[in-house]
């Protein structure tokens, strides 16, 4: 009898936990024989999604310091204070805020406001007469229509705009979204052993992973509290089961079929 297909839900989640464990500093035979074991993942707990929550949580947590750093490096660059970041940048790009907040009109771009010398985006400008600078030209018309459509035009028109937006920003949405998950496959890969260790110790416990709680208990020795060790035990006796399980040459697929990989007992009729 043929086995069920999978899902486009179950092979989606599939994909996710097949990813690289980027915080276990296991060797490469060690590491071949828990991706024999299907251990691979470093999307341990059944639910996924709180998985990822706390690798978002641990990523912005590192994230918005950051981003803090380099908005007061830009306002002091500016000579505009931090607060006054977010409408200076708008107003380079887009014209007066107090026009747009009084809902004057849409936010429209400018050749002649970007090419001031005091505008944010003026080094980026290209002259006009140029193969690139036709091409700016040419993304300031597409974006002004687009305003302008969504702002004051039909169902079509508007129909035709969040479409146009949709087809130019998913992209870039996609690629941010990236940003965490590539950051947690790389970052590992290149911080010293002695940074991650700390990190493995000194982070609150509860917005580690299932991954990282078992990196830190067993290679770094951290001693975690009742309900996690407990959790860790679990995962450790589950999976020293399905080892077992394996090693007597028995598939854990057809098991809870109720067959085995053996030969087949049954005979043909006659016999």
């Amino acid at each position: 009898m043929a086995g069920r297909r999978p899902t486009a839900r179950e092979v989606f989640w599939g994909m996710v936990r097949e990813k690289q464990r980027p915080f276990a500093d296991f060797s490469e035979e060690d590491e071949r024989s828990r991706e024999a074991a299907h251990d691979s993942s470093m999307l341990k707990r059944d639910s996924i999604s709180h998985e990822v929550m706390l690798l978002a949580v641990q990523f912005c947590t590192f994230a918005l310091p950051v981003l803090l750093l380099l908005a007061w490096l830009a306002a002091w660059h500016l000579g505009e204070p931090l607060a006054g970041l977010p409408r200076r940048v708008f107003e380079d790009l887009f014209g007066p805020l107090g026009e747009f907040y009084a809902m004057r009109g849409p936010p429209l771009m400018d050749r002649a406001r970007f090419e001031r010398p005091e505008n944010l985006v003026h080094r980026a400008m290209f002259h006009g007469d140029g193969i690139l600078g036709q091409g700016q030209d040419v993304g300031i018309w597409v974006w002004n229509w687009a305003a302008r459509a969504l702002w004051e035009g039909g169902v079509l028109s508007r129909a035709a705009a969040v479409l146009l937006a949709v087809c130019f920003w998913a992209p870039g949405l996609v690629l941010v979204g990236s940003i965490p998950q590539f950051s947690f496959l790389l970052a590992p890969a290149l911080m010293p052993v002695a940074v991650k260790a700390a990190y493995l110790r000194r982070f609150p416990v509860c917005l580690l992973t299932l991954d990282q709680l078992i990196t830190a208990q067993k290679l770094y020795g951290r001693q975690l509290p009742e309900a996690y060790r407990a959790e860790v035990e679990s995962f450790n006796s589950k999976l020293g089961r399905d080892d077992g399980l394996r090693e007597a040459g028995e598939d854990l697929a057809t098991i809870e079929m109720g067959e085995t990989t053996g030969a087949s007992r049954r005979r043909h009729p006659g016999q």
